[in-house]
């Protein structure tokens, strides 16, 4: 797990009704998205994973030329009309989901040699 915070980081803390919200973003590291569809990557805040307000993931295609979001799923898997999805967030782990047969299942997804993309956090502190 490598975490990366923005620089000048103090310039990104937002204050809301008084309390502050952090950016977190950490790399998703090497996914073959063709040869496995799941994917959990630790996240580093433990019980504080209550304090998430937000998440968002991109993932990025083996050419570096396609940038994609990935959508929150409440569901147990990918949704029926989503290329993929976040599936789970709990105290370890954000869980990574793609759907069969679409968009990140194809061999311009299948590199193993890049970082897949990022995960932002915004948490309370």
């Amino acid at each position: 797990m490598r975490i990366l915070f923005p620089p000048n980081i103090a310039n990104y803390i937002k204050e809301v009704n008084g309390a502050f919200m952090y950016p977190m973003i950490i790399e998703i590291g090497a996914w073959d998205m063709q040869a496995h569809g799941t994917i959990t990557i630790a996240h580093g805040l433990g019980a504080n994973f209550r304090k998430i307000r937000q998440l968002s993931v991109i993932i990025r295609a083996d050419n570096d030329n396609v940038y994609r979001n990935l959508e929150l799923n409440n569901a147990s898997g990918a949704g029926t009309y989503s290329a993929g999805s976040i599936t789970y967030f709990d105290s370890l782990f954000v869980a990574l989901q793609r759907a069969t047969g679409l968009t990140f299942d194809n061999v311009g997804y299948s590199s193993e040699a890049i970082n897949r993309g990022w995960i932002l956090i915004w948490f309370f502190q």
